[in-house]
């Protein structure tokens, strides 16, 4: 016997928790030159970038972890 996934509700994906379904990530990235903020010693400093999600790999979404994606999920028979 098989029932609607009620964690995705029946759709077989959710929304990914690591971009939250915007595609992309803000990732600091370190330099010696340019604009960003500078390290306290102020030979370094700190840029955000955006960069593709790489749970998602930028589709805003992932497969469901409890059903799989399969949408469905079988219940236990007694």
């Amino acid at each position: 016997m098989s029932k609607e996934c009620e964690y995705c509700s029946g759709k077989g994906f959710i929304t990914c928790n690591c971009c939250q379904g915007k595609r992309l990530i803000t990732k600091p990235q370190v330099s010696s030159a340019g604009m960003g903020r500078y390290s306290p010693d102020r030979t370094t400093f700190t840029q955000n970038i955006l960069v593709t999600c790489p749970k998602c790999n930028g589709r805003g979404i992932i497969k469901c972890p409890k059903c799989k994606g399969k949408k469905i999920i079988k219940k236990k028979q007694k």
